[in-house]
């Protein structure tokens, strides 16, 4: 649940369109946006992918369109116990919209 941060960038959209393709209702996606404590024999942070939530957002809600009956929930940590939490939602529900934009509604937990 947590490991789209280890993925190196250029795989993420491979990595995340896997597992919309492998969900059959809902998508929980639970990425760190922070560095890690550890660090790789390389020398490298452990966390080799980290952008902030709404990074992660827009790559979500790209890939989301080719899977419109599938809801996602993404939960962006921006610490250890912070961070963001989208409203949960399926992109069918923008197609079916008469609107041009979403306003994202979020919350932050601490």
């Amino acid at each position: 649940m947590d490991v789209l941060e280890h993925i190196f960038i250029s795989d993420i959209p491979i990595v995340v369109d896997e597992l919309f393709s492998l969900a059959k209702k809902l998508l929980v996606i639970n990425v760190a946006c922070y560095k890690a404590a550890a660090l790789l024999p390389n020398g490298e942070n452990a966390h080799i992918t980290v952008r902030s939530p709404d990074w992660w957002k827009g790559v979500t809600d790209a890939i989301a369109i080719t899977y419109p009956d599938v809801k996602i929930l993404l939960i962006c940590s921006q610490t250890f116990n912070s961070g963001v939490i989208y409203q949960p939602f399926k992109s069918k529900e923008w197609q079916a919209s008469n609107k041009f934009s979403v306003d994202y509604e979020w919350m932050t937990f601490k």
